[in-house]
């Protein structure tokens, strides 16, 4: 089941909220009402691997207690390990097996067509990594092991984040399995935050994705510079829409059930360095690898090599999560290759630069990579960048072909929204206070929110509908 589908805009949204509003004064049973919906959310598409979830989610529900119970180090230390060991083990077989094997039969030569391949489940990268930071947080006692198996059930696999993000830790959303509110307000601003969400991905990435798919099929001998660079932008504009939507709809979701997820993303297109714009897209795992992996490692409280090689195996093992194949490792490790470079006399010239030059450098670098993270194999990620540097030439009748008004509209409020130029229309009313113009922009927001959510809704008539990307990974 997913966000933008029939069956859950007016059949399961609806009636989980009216079981919630049933048992508005009882929290327990609002708790088991989501737990029961977002199982059942998940069995929808996944049928039996909803066991595989359960199976993660009840290992570390135990180790979580048994770590918090035990007094002595090397107890908690044994638990830890075997909690890491037994969720790496889920993530690993599932996702990686197949990637290690084709691997192994490419190196030595070897057939492994015997072999049943095996199929990734849903959403396992994410729950995974949720269950990952509960055990660790509870070993550092950073928070308390939940004792509610309904409740923790719920925190893994509870509907809005389950399936593609963004990666929720315990400790911001714990709390509210005691004590929830749901305002109107925020009834109401959810409501909005998911209209908002489902229009960035059905009226904007949906739309760009035509474009982009059509341009990365085509042979290396059919691509040209302005073909290349257009199917660039266009991957680039398309997985940010379509994973900030998404994530946008889960916060959304959360509001509207009384949980206040933080923010995903922060407009990542305008940073001005590598380092930004890691600030800013897919904050909770880049967070979640910054003080998971990287401090652990010693971050760079130690040497610079040291510091150098942290940034490295962060940002490998970052691509490696996003997928099995050697392309999301390349696409990680560019990122990091940058991301060093900044430390040294580049970062000191890149921030020497203007405003709009730094800009251009991000978008100039983020978009290459988006190039190995979009292409299956190495050899046409190379073809691809090939011909953006080619001198081929814009040759725009071809270009003109992928393009119609329809999908000028789409990068025309694309690029102002990816760019900020909302937030900024916003900081300026807020920096100047006045009341009456802010009064306005709220309404505007409230009416254009609405507009959004009937377009979008009148638009899933259509067969254009493309999955979210980041149920890939």
């Amino acid at each position: 089941m997913v966000f933008t589908s029939v069956f859950f805009l007016f059949l399961f949204l609806p009636s989980t909220k009216l079981f919630n509003w049933l048992f508005i004064k009882k929290l327990k049973l609002q708790n088991l009402v989501l737990m029961l919906s977002s199982l059942f959310f998940y069995y929808w598409g996944e049928k039996n691997h909803i066991v595989i979830m359960l199976t993660c989610t009840i290992i570390n529900f135990t180790i979580g207690i048994l770590i918090e119970n035990s007094s002595q180090q090397k107890q908690r230390k044994f638990f830890l390990i075997t909690s890491v060991t037994a969720s790496l083990s889920i993530l690993i077989y599932f996702k990686y097996f197949n990637f290690f094997l084709s691997s192994a039969a490419y190196f030595f030569n070897a057939n492994v067509t015997q072999f049943v391949k095996i199929a990734l489940p849903l959403g396992i990268s994410f729950y995974t990594f949720h269950a990952l930071s509960y055990v660790v947080d509870v070993y550092w006692r950073k928070i308390k092991a939940e004792r509610s198996l309904i409740n923790f059930i719920c925190y893994i696999s509870l509907f809005p984040q389950l399936v593609a993000g963004p990666i929720v830790r315990y400790s911001d959303i714990g709390h509210s399995f005691y004590h929830r509110y749901i305002t109107r307000v925020g009834f109401r601003n959810g409501i909005l935050r998911f209209s908002f969400g489902l229009g960035k991905k059905i009226l904007i990435a949906d739309v760009i994705s035509n474009v982009a798919d059509a341009i990365f099929v085509l042979h290396y001998d059919q691509l040209t510079f302005g073909l290349a660079w257009l199917g660039a932008i266009s991957y680039a504009l398309q997985i940010y829409f379509d994973f900030s939507g998404y994530s946008d709809m889960a916060i959304g979701l959360g509001l509207m059930f009384g949980f206040k997820y933080k923010e995903n993303f922060r407009f990542p297109y305008s940073a001005t360095s590598i380092q930004d714009f890691w600030r800013k897209w897919h904050i909770s795992l880049s967070s979640w690898f910054r003080d998971y992996i990287y401090i652990p490692l010693g971050g760079n409280q130690r040497s610079q090599n040291r510091t150098y090689f942290n940034l490295i195996i962060v940002f490998g093992l970052c691509g490696l999560w996003h997928g099995a194949n050697y392309t999301f490792i390349l696409w990680g490790l560019f990122h990091g290759l940058f991301l060093i470079l900044e430390r040294t006399p580049w970062g000191v010239f890149i921030r020497a630069l203007p405003s709009f030059a730094q800009h251009f450098y991000v978008l100039f670098i983020v978009t290459l990579g988006w190039v190995f993270f979009r292409e299956e194999g190495l050899h046409n990620a190379l073809y691809f960048i090939n011909a953006m540097f080619s001198a081929s030439g814009l040759n725009i009748d071809r270009v003109l072909i992928h393009i119609n008004i329809i999908v000028i509209l789409a990068y025309s409020i694309g690029l102002m929204l990816a760019l900020g130029m909302n937030k900024y229309i916003r900081d300026y009313l807020t920096f100047y206070r006045n009341k009456s113009l802010i009064k306005i922009y709220r309404e505007l927001s409230i009416l254009m929110g609405l507009i959004v959510l009937l377009i979008s809704v009148l638009s899933l008539s259509n067969n254009t509908y493309t999955p979210f990307l980041y149920f890939r990974f």
